[in-house]
């Protein structure tokens, strides 16, 4: 539960003129927690003349058919139908986590800059957009992480998932010079943000 302050003014009027108002008192009030259904995974999309959408998405390999919600820092740019999912070739190993995808627009249009995308969780199509969060969650002394992406599910200004991302070793530790990226996403709990998954993209030399 989430504890917030409300200033409740309360005057009252007597039939004396000599009456004063009443001094204002704190009331507190319980707000149920939101709950959230769904870990993202991260795309990165654009327009493209040959396939329409193109980019690149991270972590569990995405499928054909999967609907991915391409955002920006005001509102839902387009939600794009995935058409073909293929291990990104040449920087990537087989299993690195890194894949190359095309698709179509189901509604809206991409641009040809490449714009921030998700898959996995349920976003609000009118105010979803992509939020703002200047510190990790992680706990991690400032400089290891960096939040790559918050994501505000339903445009209240708050960060309802953070992406964060750090140079990681096989035992996702981080590590400087390490050649592998280790994406850690947090969602909100109403208090605070909880780690949901740790995924591990490969770069083969």
């Amino acid at each position: 539960m989430v504890r917030i302050l409300v200033l409740v003014g309360i005057a009252a009027v007597s039939a004396s003129a000599a009456a004063r108002p009443r001094t204002g008192k704190v009331v507190r009030i319980e707000r149920a927690s939101r709950a959230l259904s769904g870990v993202p995974r991260m795309c990165q999309l654009q327009a493209d003349p040959l396939n329409q959408v193109a980019g690149q998405c991270y972590g569990p390999a995405p499928s054909a058919g999967d609907t991915v919600t391409v955002l920006d820092a005001q509102h839902v740019i387009a939600t794009v139908r995935l058409a073909s999912v293929a291990p990104m070739p040449d920087v990537s190993c087989a299993d690195s986590g890194f894949w190359m995808v095309t698709g179509s627009p189901i509604s809206g249009q991409t641009t040809f800059s490449m714009s921030s995308a998700v898959i996995d969780v349920p976003l609000d199509p009118r105010s979803a957009r992509v939020g703002r969060e200047d510190r990790s969650p992680s706990g991690r002394q400032a400089g290891v992480d960096n939040v790559t992406l918050a994501v505000d599910s339903n445009g209240d200004g708050v960060p309802d998932y953070d992406l964060v991302t750090f140079t990681c070793d096989d035992s996702d530790t981080p590590t400087t010079g390490g050649q592998s990226m280790c994406l850690e996403w947090y969602a909100s709990s109403g208090h605070g943000f909880d780690r949901v998954r740790l995924d591990r993209v490969r770069i083969c030399p």
